[in-house]
């Protein structure tokens, strides 16, 4: 059974961790969220360990400061 449940960074970035194996990091566009990847996630997870993010300001991962 494949896991998605977000987790943080010390810093507060948002990502998705799941599978085993090699890892795959998926970066999302501008606009845009980790949540896009959830397909690709689960095909990706048996083969694979996947790392999915929030990059800053974008879904559950905070703003940068100015």
């Amino acid at each position: 059974m494949i896991r998605l449940t977000a987790e943080l960074t010390p810093a507060g970035t948002s990502y998705l961790a799941t599978g085993q194996g090699q890892p795959v990091v998926l970066i999302h566009g501008v606009g845009l969220n980790k949540e896009m990847w959830g397909g690709q996630i689960v095909g990706l997870a048996t083969n694979y360990r996947v790392i999915a993010y929030d990059m800053l300001g974008h879904g559950a991962s905070p703003r940068p400061e100015s």
